[in-house]
């Protein structure tokens, strides 16, 4: 299962969690009023700051602290708030794809035969950016979950600014990654290996085609001078391919 499979699986578990820890406590705040025991200064000084960005070093320093002062069974309940609640719900939606993607191969691509045709589908048809489309169908178009998790009668406007954001920066990266895996060399030679040999034939003539290309790249590149327009002729052809 992957992490997505295991927090549905727990869904709403922290709520209940929460209830239960707080029912044994004597002085039960709300999370509005925040800790009824005195933060150290410089936690004090951080929350007074709330523009500075944390390091995941000074965050791990605080929570310790945190179980130092206030004890780690009066501290857990009032780690499950509705805006740390909110922005896993953001964190699942997003990264939804990415993780259902790679438990799906995980359980379904277990042979030589299904890598292989894994691996010539995202080569010939680009099969590799499926991920980028499911990611951003999750991320964005899933309305009901959105509406559930930005009321109209709520402020979200900073949780909605940190979804987009985070979005925009997993999917430049999946997209860089993915791109980098499946349509470079040798990953990209993977079409030779079509099953019709008429397939495999022009897919063998187009690879040659571009490796010819990347080699008078590479030769127009040590003899730029007074020879610009063989490079742009180079780069022009490469891009139409």
């Amino acid at each position: 299962m992957s992490f997505f499979e295991v927090a549905l699986e727990w869904k709403g578990d922290m709520w209940a969690t929460k209830l239960i820890l707080e029912s044994d406590l004597k002085e039960a705040d709300s999370l509005e009023q925040g800790l009824a025991v005195d933060l150290p200064k410089p936690i004090q000084q951080q929350q007074q700051e709330p523009e500075k960005e944390q390091s995941n070093l000074d965050a791990k320093k605080e929570i310790n602290e945190l179980r130092k002062t206030a004890g780690t069974w009066k501290l857990a309940p009032k780690m499950v708030s509705q805006k740390n609640i909110s922005t896993l719900d953001m964190l699942l939606l997003v990264c939804r794809a990415t993780w259902k993607c790679h438990a799906e191969r995980a359980r379904i691509i277990v042979s030589p035969p299904q890598v292989l045709q894994h691996n010539l589908a995202c080569s010939q048809a680009a099969f590799w950016a499926f991920e980028l489309e499911e990611m951003v169908a999750s991320a964005l178009w899933k309305k009901q979950e959105l509406r559930m998790m930005h009321p109209m009668d709520q402020d979200n406007q900073q949780l909605l600014l940190e979804h987009a954001v985070f979005f925009h920066h997993l999917l430049s990266c999946r997209a860089t990654s993915l791109a980098a895996a499946h349509t470079m060399p040798p990953v990209r030679w993977n079409g030779v290996l079509l099953g019709s040999p008429a397939e495999a034939a022009l897919a063998r003539d187009t690879l040659l085609q571009e490796w010819e290309l990347l080699l008078r790249l590479e030769a127009a590149s040590l003899h730029t001078k007074g020879k610009s327009h063989a490079w742009k002729k180079c780069i022009g052809d490469l891009a139409h391919m």
